[in-house]
């Protein structure tokens, strides 16, 4: 046979990346490994590879990368190729990514070696290597530094298809998957970032924030930060250090509660006017559960939330009729905000074009919710998207809603309650995590 000859004009097979040099959170790149020209027919031909490559090349240009880099093995067989590359992952992986762990073997760049290299990522600040030769997926970590092994994007080995990496380059880290040959998308999708801000609340906040933002990165869509204030009683001096930087998300999701009455824990004004200034100029807000229960006095957050849990003579409430209309309480009547113990209910969606609930059947079982009454607030420019029946109020009352506040849009949904030592079945609800899911992207881009 004719051996193919490759020109490369310049090659890693191993790629390696420190902290501090990310570029816009849109930007994404493609690895790609293990091309190994003559393997699939044992040195016969190139067919396959061939297919292979052209194939990737063509969704390269389509998907429109930062550039593509190929790692790992390039031929099956040496010829007319001369070169210096590191070819193997420095850590095995799955097994255990300490420094020592992994004998010495094919697949493996030799101990000696690997304890000198992971000394020097360590000591440069290297937090990511990505590398191929393994023909298979693998991920391994020695501290803060994580072994991207990449599997082939000619012959696999292991129960990975071929395919590529989408390497997306996000605000100060880097975030990746495995795209298989037969399913690339269409285009690489910005992902939308959030950030959740706690610290402080009557509520379990920190199994709500993490079960939160497990719903929210098991989508595929978000980045996920979270902020979390100081403690109650924590100095003023911690207080002023406390500068979340909201102008750096799309959306803020709200999961503090410092109480709600003129006692309630306020944050910086500084903070404040950020987060006033971040919604106005078009960034999204979510107000979860408790979240609505914050800052009394703040004028600007009774506007943004619309309804919170204040007392009658704060302002009016709004209920549901049972054919669908929106009835007002008027300023000093009906009850107080309450809720009955947790208990299974019926949700009704009462908007169902809205993006948030698209999707959503028109009434379905949600299990273990404290059911909220007698929210009262400005009530201004608010589209209520669901409700259920309280038994407390006898009245059909808000459970999510939406608002415009200069630019930018607000979502309040008053699920999700957690309490300590409780089981919370309620954040398992699919229907809740597809629901809150599509509030946040709604938030975050108004779609």
């Amino acid at each position: 046979m004719n051996l193919m000859r490759l020109r490369l004009a310049t090659t890693l097979a191993l790629m390696v990346f420190a902290a501090g040099h990310a570029r816009a959170a849109e930007d994404f790149f493609i690895q790609a490994t293990d091309l190994q020209f003559g393997m699939f027919a044992n040195d016969v031909n190139f067919t396959q590879e061939t297919a292979n490559f052209e194939f990737l090349i063509a969704n390269a240009n389509r998907l429109h990368p930062r550039f593509v880099i190929v790692c790992g093995d390039l031929t099956n067989k040496a010829g007319g190729i001369t070169g210096i590359v590191l070819n193997s992952s420095l850590i095995k992986a799955p097994a255990k990514a300490e420094r020592e762990a992994g004998d010495d073997q094919y697949f493996n760049i030799p101990k000696t070696a690997r304890a000198r290299y992971l000394s020097l990522f360590h000591e440069y600040g290297v937090r990511f290597i990505f590398a191929g030769h393994y023909h298979r997926n693998a991920l391994a970590r020695d501290g803060d530094l994580e072994m991207v092994t990449t599997g082939p994007a000619g012959m696999p080995i292991g129960p990975d298809p071929s395919g590529f990496r989408v390497v997306r380059i996000a605000k100060d880290s880097l975030e990746h998957e495995y795209v298989g040959s037969g399913a690339i998308p269409n285009r690489v999708e910005k992902k939308i970032a959030a950030l959740i801000v706690d610290g402080i609340n009557n509520h379990d906040w920190q199994t709500g924030t993490s079960e939160l933002k497990r719903i929210l990165l098991a989508t595929g869509r978000f980045t996920v930060d979270v902020s979390t204030s100081p403690p109650a009683g924590a100095p003023p001096e911690a207080w002023s250090a406390w500068h979340p930087e909201f102008a750096s998300y799309q959306v803020v999701i709200d999961n503090f509660n410092g109480g709600h009455t003129d006692a309630g824990i306020r944050w910086p004004p500084a903070v404040e006017q950020a987060l006033v200034d971040y919604v106005r100029g078009g960034g999204g807000l979510v107000v979860y559960h408790a979240a609505n229960n914050a800052f009394l006095n703040w004028d600007e957050y009774n506007q943004m939330i619309g309804l919170g849990w204040r007392d009658k003579s704060f302002g009016r409430g709004l209920t549901v009729s049972d054919d669908g209309k929106i009835e007002t309480v008027p300023q000093g009547t009906g009850l107080n905000p309450g809720h009955g113990p947790r208990h299974d209910f019926e949700m009704h969606v009462l908007d169902a074009n809205h993006p948030i609930t698209r999707g959503l059947p028109r009434a379905w079982m949600h299990p273990s919710e404290q059911l909220t009454h007698g929210q009262h607030g400005p009530a201004q420019g608010l589209t209520i998207l669901t409700y259920a029946k309280s038994e407390v109020s006898g009245k059909n009352e808000p459970m999510d809603w939406v608002r415009s506040y200069g630019k930018g849009r607000v979502y309040t949904t008053m699920l999700g309650h957690t309490w300590k030592d409780e089981p919370n079945p309620n954040l398992a609800d699919p229907k809740f995590r597809k629901l809150f899911a599509q509030g946040v992207a709604w938030a975050a881009t108004g779609k």
